[in-house]
């Protein structure tokens, strides 16, 4: 399945770059891709109907179906079919809690026994134990056991069965407040506050307070008001077959998981929970609840989990921290991506829904297979939809004060004449900052920067704090402030320093300097072994002894390349681990067809992308050695087909390393022959996780390269360096 997903992502990529190459209906393809992904999902994990959506712009997208919602008579799932979605109706009795709240009606640090006397019975784990709160609940954080799959059969008892239960003792895992543990039962109880305070149903109140003004009208509580053609049935898959399991009435346990919907209704939703953002003026009128609510409810609460193994969707190590507030899940992975969701399971469903506000983009999918899990599905396409579709977080917009106190801030630098008289800098400042230290500090910098080009626009961190670059002819200057709190505010504190990611003299290393003239540091033999030590998908390994039979035509240890000259001392080809493994299945998958891999270069050390630019000085066909290349990272192959049976090459557009146009991966005017073996060469590498490089049609980069240093270690050190 990981490959699958991956799959995604790199013919993602190779749509975008096909746009590049003016490619009509690039989305077309897009969504083919994740359509493929989602079916062979299905199939894999015996799913008899999954439904999709994506939201972005302020819409539903895209959606797709496949497989049956009703197995016995024969009825597709589609984007209408109306599902169970179990957990998932958490945030709903979550956002009930608080409109009433908003209301005036309740507060959430009430004692739940004000509204559920009964829970005075029930006996505290120790006498000074505080008493269970709504925002505890809402938190899961009251003190009650995880409660899975236990409450899931709780679904359809009655109001007074829950309150007999209360009346009866509830056994507690942690004092109140203390932790975070998963509870059904809590929900339960929030809508049963929910039913006493509103003075209707819970049911009624959620239908007429959210489901209602959001037009979710294909929404139920009850199975047996839905059309009978619209609703999926739930299953479980036993001795290679489906079962059919019963389904369950809503009852009071129904605010912890008795909702039912469809896609088309559930994208309203997710697009009201990213409408809430960015904060902004405007009337609250006619939404649901406020939307500060709204963002209170996506902030993260109690602390849930850190989870230090997790990897991003290219397979790269990203931990993740997790936690838990108002019936959604928090999620911050290591890029600073903020994931908001929740999944859900009952018997007979599986469901899952995550959006990131940052981007305005938002996954939901549901399955009628018993607890069948998409959460890792959803987040890795979304992750890969983000990253290479080259996507950006919303930015801020600066306010008024910031811009205007970067301009009075610019007209000081670097001289700082006056400055203490300029009524722009709070009490504190010059306390704090000596001001012949700021004038000889920033003349330095002014003077290592050179020529000023120009000043880029302020980038706020929030309404008082912000960072701006300063474009020099021979390096940049950052700069950062902090306003003060006073009104108007002031500036009260201030950093600069020259930019990291500019070399110190571009025409000249500095003698000793382990950045290169180009102001790279590229990663020695001692990195590299670190590196591999803490990650060891960080390992290079050597192409010709982990893949049994792959050809090698290394030409760069030969006269036969660009340079005409050899620039490697050892004919051999090397990649980072995961890479190595991908294109070990893709030699795997070509040999039924009578067909293989030759490689004509891998790993590259960097100081080879130094000298094929300072020969060449075209960065459409040599990397710039400022960022360094693929290559240089171990991410990057160079390799063509060959017949297994004669050992020659196959038919391409054109040799390798040709400078010319024709030799883009999508250059149009070749032979039939040629266009169908690039074809299946393009389509194994995109199936296995590597991207197209646009302008070689034999040049393919592996997903995640991002997450690899650059390195400047000879063949002859990584291969002693192994033993």
């Amino acid at each position: 399945m990981r490959r699958s997903i991956i799959a995604f992502g790199i013919l993602l990529a190779h749509v975008l770059q096909a746009q590049l190459s003016q490619a009509q209906n690039p989305l077309e393809s897009v969504w083919s891709t994740v359509d493929s992904i989602y079916k062979t999902y299905a199939a894999t994990h015996h799913v008899p109907g999954l439904v999709y959506g994506i939201v972005a712009d302020g819409r539903l997208i895209h959606t797709g179906a496949f497989g049956h919602a009703n197995i016995a008579r024969n009825i597709s799932a589609t984007a209408q079919s109306v599902y169970r979605i179990a957990s998932m109706t958490k945030s709903f009795t979550a956002m009930a809690i608080l409109s009433l709240r908003d209301a005036g009606k309740l507060d959430l640090d009430d004692p739940v026994s004000k509204y559920i006397p009964e829970m005075t019975q029930i006996r505290p784990l120790t006498d000074d134990s505080p008493p269970i709160t709504i925002r505890q609940l809402l938190s899961h954080s009251a003190g009650f056991p995880e409660d899975n799959p236990w409450g899931d059969r709780q679904l359809q008892r009655t109001d007074q069965e829950l309150i007999d239960f209360i009346k009866n003792g509830v056994s507690l895992s942690n004092t109140p407040g203390l932790a975070y543990e998963y509870s059904n039962l809590g929900f339960a109880l929030l809508g049963h506050i929910v039913s006493k305070v509103s003075g209707e149903p819970f049911e009624k109140y959620i239908t007429r307070t959210i489901l209602q003004p959001l037009g979710m009208i294909h929404t139920y509580w009850e199975y047996t008001d839905v059309t009978p053609t619209d609703l999926a049935h739930g299953y479980r898959w036993l001795n290679n077959d489906w079962k059919e399991e019963e389904m369950l009435h809503s009852g009071a346990y129904g605010a912890m998981g008795g909702m039912l919907t469809s896609i088309e209704d559930f994208s309203r939703y997710m697009l009201f929970h990213l409408s809430a953002w960015p904060p902004r003026d405007g009337s609250d009128k006619g939404i649901p609840i406020r939307r500060s609510s709204v963002r209170e409810m996506q902030l993260p609460g109690k602390f849930s989990g850190f989870n230090t193994q997790a990897r991003n969707s290219s397979g790269v190590l990203c931990p993740r921290i997790s936690a838990y507030n108002f019936g959604l899940g928090w999620n911050k992975d290591c890029t600073g991506k903020e994931w908001i969701g929740h999944s859900g399971g009952l018997p007979g469903f599986g469901s899952n829904w995550a959006i990131i506000p940052e981007y305005g983009i938002g996954i939901v999918s549901f399955c009628n297979a018993t607890y069948e899990g998409t959460g890792a599905l959803n987040y890795r396409i979304l992750d890969t939809l983000i990253s290479l579709a080259g996507l950006k977080p919303r930015q801020l917009p600066a306010s008024d004060i910031l811009k205007k106190r970067q301009q009075q801030l610019m007209a000081l630098l670097p001289d700082w004449k006056d400055a203490a008289n300029s009524g722009i800098f709070s009490v504190n400042f010059f306390d704090d900052y000596l001001i012949d230290s700021l004038r000889k500090e920033a003349r330095e910098i002014f003077a290592a920067a050179g020529r000023i080009i120009r000043v880029e626009e302020i980038k706020p961190e929030n309404q008082l704090r912000g960072a701006f670059r300063i474009i020099g002819e021979k390096k940049d200057i950052e700069v950062r402030f902090t306003l003060s709190p006073e009104n108007p505010a002031l500036i009260q504190a201030y950093f600069i320093r020259l930019a990291a990611d500019r070399p110190a003299t571009i025409s000249q290393a500095l003698p000793g300097s382990p950045y290169t003239k180009y102001g790279l540091k590229p990663a020695s033999l001692t990195d590299y072994r670190n590196q591999v030590a803490s990650d060891p998908n960080q390992e290079i390994v050597s192409l010709d002894k982990f893949i049994p039979g792959i050809r090698l035509d290394i030409r760069y240890a030969t006269s036969n390349n660009i340079m005409h000259r050899p620039v490697y001392h050892t004919a051999a080809a090397f990649l980072r681990l995961p890479a190595a493994k991908a294109l070990k299945d893709i030699q795997q998958q070509l040999k039924p067809m009578g067909y293989g891999l030759k490689i004509y270069d891998g790993y590259r050390p960097y100081r080879v992308t130094v000298d094929f630019y300072e020969a060449y000085h075209d960065s459409n066909f040599v990397a710039s050695p400022y960022t360094g290349s693929r290559h240089n990272r171990g991410c990057a192959v160079d390799l063509t087909l060959i017949d297994l049976r004669t050992g020659k090459d196959l038919e391409m557009p054109t040799p390798y390393d040709a400078f010319t146009k024709e030799a883009s991966a999508t250059w149009s005017d070749v032979t039939g022959l040629a266009r169908k073996n690039r074809k299946l060469l393009q389509d194994v590498m995109l199936q296995h996780g590597f991207v197209i490089y646009p302008s070689e049609w034999w040049h393919f980069d592996f997903a995640g390269w991002k997450a690899y240093p650059v390195m400047d270690i000879p063949f002859e050190e990584l291969i002693s360096g192994s033993h």
